[in-house]
């Protein structure tokens, strides 16, 4: 079900993240259509290669299946820097989502790990994912743990169309920096 990249769009992917985030780009691929939405599915520890290969299983079942008015539905899914889950769908189908949150729930449940903990932060640092409760965040700044240029990921993106610019931003651009200094 996944499609291969475009290559201007992989031209202009590989500008942004080798040269804004220095991020691999084997590492950070979104294969999805523009006019998609997305919706992701935050894993708070690393998600390990059975897992992986679990999820990526079970998504290829069920975007395979999924259906609207008996019509399939075009979706798309992946995983980022093994922790981020991402489903893409056609945003004229106007299906209901409903039944993708019930399987990303088996998989919660199945694996025994968390992918709707919308609690945390999720941020770049040395290379690696690190999750913080947003609660703490303010201490983990003053601690000097994140600062506002810390490179943070953005799981609001509501769109593929607004991945690229949307999905990773400085602390300083995000609604998290608002909490830091409060």
């Amino acid at each position: 079900m996944i499609q291969k990249i475009d290559a201007v769009v992989l031209q202009v992917l590989t500008e942004i993240c080798m040269s804004k985030f220095n991020l691999l780009m084997d590492k950070l691929m979104l294969p999805a259509p523009t006019n998609h939405s997305l919706f992701f599915f935050p894993s708070l520890t690393p998600i390990t290669e059975n897992q992986e290969k679990y999820i990526l299983e079970e998504l290829r079942n069920f975007t395979s299946n999924w259906k609207k008015h008996g019509q399939t539905v075009q979706a798309f899914y992946g995983i980022l820097l093994n922790r981020f889950v991402w489903v893409s769908v056609d945003q004229s189908s106007g299906c209901s989502i409903d039944s993708l949150y019930r399987t990303i729930s088996g998989l919660e449940q199945e694996l025994e790990i968390s992918l709707q903990n919308r609690s945390l932060v999720h941020f770049l640092k040395n290379d690696s994912v690190y999750s913080i409760e947003f609660t703490k965040l303010k201490e983990a700044f003053a601690k000097g743990e994140v600062d506002s240029r810390t490179t943070t990921f953005n799981l609001l993106v509501s769109s593929a169309q607004n991945f690229e610019k949307d999905f990773m931003k400085p602390m300083d651009e995000t609604p998290f920096y608002k909490l830091i200094n409060n």
